[in-house]
């Protein structure tokens, strides 16, 4: 194993973490489920170890965290959407120069989207029609939460040069 690929598992390992800690306790809780913070992490993750390395912590983190929770219900949604979340994410960032920054404001946008209908989706077959309402309030603060928090956060990785540490 090459130094590059130890320390993409090393970092997947770190935001497996990361996710994992900021969805089960980083959150606010609602009249069904939670807002949590996992998301910027899942972003990040895609943005900065890339490939199947990132879908692996974003899954594996997000995951443990319904099955922690009591959310186990959520777990099989959950490893499709934020798996294809950090899938987006990787494509819009992958192999970019100019613009990085406007790529990965965009790409979170469209990877938080994904979550929005995925879990719409989902909360429907649950809950019939009404999981409209139960689904799209919560999802949509994630979803802004997400793209803010996690924009502010490489913007300061960035210009803090940490950002280093990851290539």
């Amino acid at each position: 194993m090459n130094k590059s690929s130890t320390n993409k598992i090393v970092f997947s390992a770190l935001f497996a973490a990361l996710i994992f800690i900021g969805t089960q306790f980083i959150k606010i809780p609602l009249s069904i489920g939670y807002i949590h913070i996992g998301d910027t992490f899942i972003l990040l993750a895609g943005y900065y170890i890339g490939g199947y390395y990132a879908v692996i912590a974003s899954v594996l983190g997000s995951v443990l965290a319904d099955i922690f929770s009591g959310y186990l219900i959520y777990a099989p949604a959950t490893f499709i959407i934020k798996g294809l979340m950090a899938l987006i994410i990787i494509a819009f960032c992958k192999n970019t120069v100019k613009s990085k920054t406007l790529l990965f404001v965009l790409g979170s946008a469209l990877a938080e989207a994904c979550m929005i209908l995925g879990y719409l989706i989902y909360d429907i077959i649950l809950y019939g029609p009404s999981g409209i309402i139960v689904s799209l309030s919560g999802n949509l603060l994630q979803a802004v939460g997400g793209i803010v928090i996690s924009t502010a956060t490489l913007l300061l990785l960035e210009k803090s040069k940490i950002s280093k540490l990851f290539k």
